[in-house]
């Protein structure tokens, strides 16, 4: 038997993907919550905001978190699945297991990032343009970190998916790393004034930053009668560095973890 290309294995995974009801699902219920925004503006219950860069800065504030969902969804189960019986019938193929890991993180990415696309992009762009006939003009560097903020994410997720056996306990302990766990340690630290620059989620607060007329100053003090808190920016070329960073090491640790790995029966 000849080994399955790569692009063979990619097309099978997409295709599992897109029929899996996680994505028949997440997909038009996001769809729904980016609507609800400008719905209520047309509606009149809430003020249209002054402008066309306040108005993409609100629709892409909880981009990040949206992203961690939808990737932990995707590719929290990648390779654990691999290790339970599933794995009786893909690991014994004479396919090698880095081709497999490849196809499953493209796969993964493709799918969480036309997820995003589609009902964040989209709505964002149609309703830019009706509510102020122009888009934002960082559009370009704000899909540039949108797609490499994805692959971080998704690549993460893989790497949490290889070091459990049990598809459910990944995407569980995916989930709560990058969608809880993760976001409440940067307010934490936020709040004790300590910049959390060793969070792919602080990273991911780029993208609604890019949304803003003027990108915010790299510290920011807010002061009330009992209390101080500092909000950190984080600068650009520092963003880009953690995202690859995070990209790059969990591709690589999940490689090293899933080629050695042994199959054992359940």
């Amino acid at each position: 038997m000849s080994k399955m290309p790569l692009f063979t294995l990619l097309n099978t995974n997409l295709r599992f993907y897109f029929q899996t009801k996680r994505f028949i699902v997440i997909l038009p219920l996001y769809f729904f919550i980016t609507l609800i925004f400008p719905i209520l503006i047309i509606a009149g219950y809430i003020s249209k905001p002054l402008d066309v860069y306040s108005f993409t800065s609100e629709g892409l504030n909880n981009f990040s978190n949206a992203s961690a969902l939808v990737a932990a969804l995707f590719a929290g189960d990648a390779i654990s699945k691999d290790f339970s019986r599933e794995g009786f019938f893909t690991l014994t193929q004479p396919v090698k297991r880095l081709e497999i890991m490849l196809s499953r993180y493209l796969a993964g990415s493709i799918v969480t990032i036309l997820t995003m696309f589609a009902s964040y992009f989209i709505p964002w762009i149609i309703f830019s343009e009706a509510f102020y006939s122009s888009i934002d003009p960082n559009i370009g560097e704000i899909v540039l970190f949108a797609i490499l903020f994805n692959l971080s994410l998704v690549a993460f997720a893989v790497l949490f998916s290889s070091l459990f056996r049990s598809s459910t306990i990944g995407i569980i302990i995916t989930l709560l790393v990058i969608y809880l766990i993760m976001p409440a340690v940067t307010g934490i630290l936020q709040f004790l004034g300590i910049e959390p620059w060793f969070l792919l989620t602080y990273a991911g607060s780029l993208i609604g930053n890019l949304g803003l007329k003027d990108y915010p100053p790299h510290i920011q003090t807010l002061s009330s009668q009992n209390s101080k808190f500092t909000i950190y920016n984080p600068y650009v070329w520092e963003a880009s560095i953690i995202m690859v960073s995070y990209l790059v090491i969990s591709l690589i640790i999940s490689y090293f973890i899933y080629t050695r790995r042994e199959l054992k029966e359940i």
